[in-house]
């Protein structure tokens, strides 16, 4: 069972929850709007798959850049829309034209950040630019882990310890067709 004593333990990643096979974590935001875990301790199985997944408990080695890269999109319509000099819309679009999925923050209807996948390029628009706030995963991940057993590519983007907890959930067979 995931336990956090002091908030700097915690991402707020949601990887714990995903995986909980009973479903006893839900996550609950401080009274500064970031998401923390709460477990249900009497459903709790014991099962330690939240322990497994989470990026602070059971950190993988990083693996270094071999190169770095400076980005920009070459159309101007698209940057001003954009942020970063709109590359993620260079590499969402290629995925979505290949058949892929790709995750990614946007406003729900009460204006609350959630995450989302989009597999048409219309629904891009609202993955695009920074929030600067922490997104609610949702079914985001279980439905990114679908969509690679689907045999489809992935594009997942979020927060650094989002996508930490993602891939700590991605099975080794998958790997390949994640970006």
């Amino acid at each position: 069972m995931i336990i956090i004593d002091k908030k700097s333990e915690c991402s707020g990643c949601e990887a714990c929850a995903s995986v909980c096979p009973v479903g006893c974590i839900t996550f609950e935001a401080d009274g500064e709007g970031f998401l923390y875990p709460l477990v249900d301790e009497s459903r709790c199985i014991g099962c330690g798959a939240c322990n497994d997944v989470c990026p602070v408990e059971s950190p993988r080695h990083p693996i270094a850049p071999r190169a770095t890269f400076g980005v920009v999109n070459p159309n101007r319509a698209v940057r001003r829309l954009s942020s970063s000099g709109g590359f993620f819309y260079l590499l969402a679009v290629g995925i979505v034209e290949r058949g892929g999925v790709v995750f990614g923050a946007a406003f729900d209807e009460q204006g609350a950040v959630v995450h989302r996948g989009a597999e048409s390029i219309d629904v891009l628009d609202a993955l695009r630019g920074s929030k600067y706030s922490q997104s609610h995963i949702g079914s985001a991940y279980s439905e990114a882990l679908q969509a690679l057993a689907d045999g489809r590519e992935v594009l997942f983007s979020g927060t650094p310890c989002q996508v930490s907890g993602f891939l700590h959930l991605v099975p080794q067979e998958y790997r390949d067709r994640v970006l």
